[in-house]
Parts: C-alpha cells; structure tokens; sequence
C-alpha cells in the first residue's frame, strides 16, 4: 500500500470518528431533559447548576443516573398547549373572589396588587430552579432546606391539592344541581336525567366518569384540550357579569361614591385573595417538563402568554363587578345577582363545568409527592393524614 492511499485510509477513518461524534453529541442532546438553556456555542459541553454546593457532589455523582430524565424530541406538548395548562391554572376559582378583594383594598390599590403579583407569581420561582439546576418542584426544596425541606413540601403539596380537589367538587354539587333545577324544574321526575338534579349523585357523576379518566394520563400536556374548555368557561362567566351588571337595580347595587377609592383597611386580606386566584407554583415545573425540549426560553413564552391572558381576564371581572356592587360585593361575586337571572345561572353552569375540568390539574399534583419512590415514610404519612 502506497503512502498516499495510507493518507487516504486515515482522512476517512478521521471523518467517520468526527460524523459518529458529532451523532452521539445530537442525540445526546436531544434525549436529554435540558433544564438550562444552551446556547450554539454550548451545546456538546455538560452544564453545572449556578448555585453548585461542593460538599454535595458525592451523592450528586451516585444519583446522577436515577435523576436523570429523558424525553426524545416528539415527545411531550407544545408551547401552545402548555399555554392553556398554565392558563388554567392560574384562572381558577379564585377569579370569582376578585371583585371582594377590590372592595377590601380599595380600587386603585387592588389594581396595583393585581400587577406586581401578575409579574413575579411564577418568574421567580423558575429562576431560582435555573439557579439550582434543579427541575422539580420537590428537588429544589431539597437543594435549599435539605431532606425537611423535601418532606414539608411534599406533604403541603399534597394537601394543598387535594384540597383544593375536595373543594372543587364541592363547588360543583353547589352549583350544577342547582342551575339544572333553575332552568328544568321538573328534572326529578326524569328518568335517569335526574341524577343531574341531584347533588351527591352529580358529584359522583362527574367526578368519576369525567374528571378521574382525564387525571390517568402520564403526561400533563394531554390535558390541553380540556383546559381550553375551561378558559372558556371563564369567558362565559365574565361576559356575563360585564353584560348583566349594568342592569341591576338600584337596590342591590353598591354606593357610587366608593367606585374609585384610593386604598381601604383590609389590603392583607386582599393579597390573600389575588394570591390564591394566581396559585400556580405547584403546576409550573410539572407544565415546564411536559414542554418538547424544555428551556427557561421556550417557557418565557408559556408565562408570558398565560400571565397576560390571565391578568386582562382577572382585571376585567374584577372591575365590571366592583365598579356595580362596590361595599356589597361578596366573596363570589355571582351570589350578588339575583338567582332567576338566565344568563347569570348559565355563568354559574360554566362556573361548575370549569371545575371538573380543573380538578384533573390538581390530580397531577398529588401524584408528584408519592411518586418519588425513594421516600416510603412520605407515602405512610400522606396515608394515615387523609385516608
């Protein structure tokens, strides 16, 4: 063999080691979960969190395979569906609570309030999880408050979740019967139909033939579609309530002179309210992970999108229903119109529909907790709390 077909031999033996290399970089790279972003001229090269605590690199280096995720690039949900996972999220049934808070903190400062916790509700918490390197909600806890850390927020989640689950079919056996009976008096007398009539009987039924098939999926992203009826449901509500306000009676309307009050006595009270009606820290990681190649970047979008949409919704019931009811508005504002009003009754419908479909959410966050299968006494307390 001549030199030059040795030269030959070797130029390609070269340019099948770089093409297998750069291969196994891609895929590498595409297979695994990616909670920083990369920039081009980072990709290829293996990442530390910001905040890295040398004392733990030990156990980091044994269960660095265990934490490890994966997710190939046709999987999981897309921007715009994990818009409408977050959406929903945050607009719950909190929003119907937002023209009390007006009234508790006065008008102008209800507006501010409802701004800066629009702004900082999410951004901070997936900045501290960048920070981290971390991509779970549980996993972060532990980063910063070690192993109780883990406990207490795996408990609270739960608990907060299922809580708001039990909640949530409360609300659907007070409101769904009722409207039914409203419009279809005699509903009783109809076979089978009459379940709907019926508050146990509607609450089981919906719970279990719709809300428990929806929680079964693995991935959140799948949910998408029901969290767009739900945000539906909302418009339903807030067309409603804009339509129908202007049309009260003097009677049942509030004082006109408090309409544009600067600031009232009970503004603690109201943070709690705009702050629970903006919960969405215990679904943020889990819609972040269910994006397809999840970075901060691609997830800006998501909170950028869903904040904007769910700041102009919660804005627009709580100043139609303020500015009507001002010192009578109560803590669900479709309890201050009258209950024979037909549009008001078919908000109050939609209200208890966006309920069944936001319970499956509330399902996926109960599910994170027990899922850690490395915590078998979580499982056990979590059990004997509330079981």
């Amino acid at each position: 063999m001549t030199a030059s077909e040795l030269l030959d031999t070797y130029s390609e033996t070269e340019e099948s080691l770089y093409e297998s290399q750069v291969q196994n970089t891609a895929s590498r790279e595409y297979a695994e979960f990616e909670f920083q972003d990369a920039t081009h001229e980072e990709r290829g090269q293996q990442h530390e969190p910001l905040l890295y605590n040398e004392s733990d690199e030990e156990s980091t280096l044994n269960d660095s395979l265990e934490q490890k995720q994966y997710k190939l690039p046709s999987e999981g949900g897309t921007i715009f569906s994990s818009f409408l996972n977050m959406a929903n999220s945050i607009i719950g049934a909190g929003i119907i609570g937002l023209p009390f808070a007006f009234k508790e903190a006065g008008f102008w400062t209800g507006i501010l309030l409802l701004i800066i916790l629009t702004v900082i509700v999410v951004r901070l918490l997936m900045h501290n999880g960048k920070l981290a390197g971390r991509s779970t909600y549980q996993d972060l806890m532990e980063f910063a408050f070690g192993r109780p850390g883990l406990v207490a927020i795996s408990i609270f989640q739960f608990a907060f979740a299922f809580g708001g689950m039990c909640a949530y079919c409360v609300i659907i056996g007070d409101t769904i019967p009722h409207v039914i009976g409203s419009l279809f008096p005699k509903i009783s007398q109809v076979p089978i139909v009459w379940i709907f009539g019926d508050r146990r009987m509607c609450i089981s039924f919906f719970t279990l033939f719709v809300s428990y098939p929806l929680s079964l999926y693995r991935d959140i992203s799948k949910l998408a579609k029901t969290s767009a009826l739900a945000l539906v449901a909302i418009i339903v509500i807030i067309v409603s309530v804009v339509i129908e306000g202007p049309q009260q009676s003097n009677e049942i309307r509030g004082d006109p002179a408090l309409m544009f009050n600067l600031v009232n006595d009970e503004v603690f009270q109201a943070i709690a309210v705009i702050s629970f009606a903006f919960v969405c820290h215990h679904n943020s990681f889990l819609i972040f992970g269910s994006l397809k190649q999840p970075s901060l970047n691609r997830f800006a979008i998501v909170t950028h999108w869903s904040m904007g949409i769910a700041f102009f919704t919660c804005f627009a019931l709580a100043v139609s229903g303020y500015l009507v009811f001002t010192d009578k508005t109560v803590g669900n504002i479709l309890n201050n119109f009258p209950s024979d009003s037909v549009l008001i009754n078919i908000a109050r419908l939609a209200f208890g529909l966006n309920m069944f479909t936001t319970i499956p959410l509330e399902a996926f966050v109960c599910r994170e907790p027990i899922r850690i299968e490395s915590y078998d006494f979580v499982h056990c307390i979590l059990i004997l709390l509330f079981f």
